[in-house]
């Protein structure tokens, strides 16, 4: 990517953060967002597919815990570290030649 001058998008780098932020990290809040993502649908039978969804919703909520989303934000910032390697750090060779010195005598 980078031979042909392809970077990884900052927004994109920026919403992933986003979405870890979302997620719920207990019980009672995975059922707060359910509600809020597809409001009247736990517990129902009209959302069949547990891949994706409402499906998936109903089939994640009596199993949610903390660890489960402490696994999932960890899984969000694997792809970031992935795509988005740290910055390289610079260490100075030498001390800077216009230094001021904070020492009080």
């Amino acid at each position: 990517m980078e031979q042909n001058g392809l970077y990884p998008s900052i927004v994109v780098k920026q919403q992933l953060e986003f979405y870890a932020t979302l997620v719920p990290m207990t019980k009672a809040e995975f059922i707060v967002h359910f509600e809020e993502v597809h409001p009247g649908k736990k517990d129902c039978n009209c959302c069949p597919d547990e891949r994706y969804g409402c499906g998936w919703y109903n089939a994640q909520y009596p199993l949610w815990t903390e660890t489960k989303a402490i696994a999932t934000v960890n899984a969000v910032y694997d792809i970031i570290e992935l795509y988005y390697p740290p910055e390289p750090t610079s260490s100075p060779t030498s001390a800077p030649t216009n230094t001021v010195s904070c020492k009080t005598v």
